[in-house]
């Protein structure tokens, strides 16, 4: 809205300028919700991929640390096995226990004999052997 300064009215100032704001204001809003949501679909997909590329790439290929940890519930402990229900390979997995194997049960050194059925264990593996065991009261399945 202009002022006319020689009758003193109003006058009406293009409404076309009017309307171009408003399509600039919404426009860069839309613009804007639209980059937000790209961003998100980008990010949880970031995420869903790295899931997915981690368990079947680092953990299961010709990796360097393939095999090399395992983790799952006690299944069975013997003097010279544990076998574990393992959360990595979604199998039962037997590994051996041998006179190097370290055994650490919260944070303390402990025996085979220590470890319950139906704990939650650690494993650093070689090749069929369990080489450390680490079992925690704050591990849960």
């Amino acid at each position: 809205m202009a002022i006319n300064k020689e009758s003193g009215t109003t006058a009406t100032v293009s409404s076309k300028i009017d309307k171009y704001n408003i399509r600039i204001k919404l426009s860069t809003l839309v613009t804007l919700v639209l980059f937000v949501v790209l961003m998100g679909i980008s990010f949880y997909g970031g995420i869903v991929y790295q899931r997915g590329y981690y368990s079947r790439h680092f953990l299961t290929t010709n990796s360097p640390v393939k095999n090399k940890f395992d983790w799952g519930m006690v299944v069975f402990v013997s003097p010279t096995s544990i076998t574990i229900d393992s959360q990595r390979t979604n199998n039962i997995r037997k590994l051996k226990i041998t006179k190097d194997t370290l055994i650490s049960i919260d944070g303390s050194p402990a025996k085979i004999s220590q470890v319950r059925t139906g704990e939650i264990v650690l494993v650093k593996v070689n090749k069929s052997a369990a080489q450390i065991i680490l079992t925690n009261s704050n591990f849960t399945d």
